[in-house]
C-alpha cells in the first residue's frame, strides 16, 4: 500500500515519517524529542513554554485546579464546561451537581458531583472569583480580561497539565 507521496508506508525504513512529516516520537528510554545535536530546542519543548503560564513548580491557580477536577470528575467536554454559568453548579456540603444548558447536540442534562475535592475546589474558585475582573459577569470560569474563558485556553490550561505530568498524547474533548 503507498501513501500520498508514493512511499511505501509498510517497508519505510524511517519510523513514524510519511510523506514527508516530521515525527515527534522520542527517543527510546530517554524521555527526549528526537533532534540533531547542537539544534535549537523544539517548540513543542518544555523549556520553551510561553511566559504567560505559571512555571511547573508553582501551585496552580484555583482556577485551574477547579477546571482539571471538574473535567476529570464530571466527564464534561470542554465546551460544555466553560459554557457553564455560576448558577448551574449548586453545590452543598454533601453532594452537588452540575447542569449542562448547552450539551452536545444542543441537549441539556444534569451531572452529579460526587467527589468532595473537586466540589471544595470549585468553592475555593468561587470565594477567589471575586477578586478577578468582571465578578458580575454569569460565567463560571472568567478569563483575566473579565469574560467567559474560551475553549481554546482550557485546552492549553490540559496540555500544560499533561506536559507536567509527563503525560503525551492524551485527547480531551472540545
Amino acid at each position: 500500500m503507498t501513501t500520498r507521496c508514493g512511499q511505501n508506508w509498510r517497508t519505510s525504513t524511517t519510523p513514524g515519517r510519511r510523506c514527508g512529516r516530521r515525527s515527534r516520537t522520542t527517543a527510546a528510554g530517554t524521555g527526549e524529542q528526537n533532534q540533531p545535536p547542537n539544534s535549537p530546542p523544539a517548540p513543542w519543548a518544555p523549556a520553551s513554554r510561553s511566559a504567560t503560564y505559571a512555571p511547573s513548580n508553582a501551585a496552580p491557580l484555583a482556577r485551574d485546579r477547579a477546571i482539571g477536577r471538574l473535567l476529570f470528575y464530571s466527564g464534561l467536554r470542554i465546551a460544555e464546561l466553560v459554557a457553564l454559568d455560576d448558577n448551574d453548579v449548586p453545590l452543598s456540603a454533601r453532594k452537588g451537581k452540575i447542569i449542562v444548558r448547552s450539551g452536545k447536540g444542543e441537549s441539556s442534562h444534569e451531572v452529579p458531583l460526587l467527589d468532595t475535592t473537586a466540589r471544595t475546589s470549585v468553592t475555593k474558585w468561587r470565594t477567589d472569583r471575586a477578586s478577578w475582573p468582571g465578578p458580575g459577569t454569569p460565567a463560571l470560569f472568567l478569563n483575566r480580561r473579565d469574560g467567559r474563558l474560551p475553549t481554546r485556553a482550557v485546552d492549553q490550561l490540559m496540555d500544560e497539565l499533561a506536559t507536567d505530568a509527563d503525560i503525551v498524547d492524551v485527547p480531551v474533548q472540545a
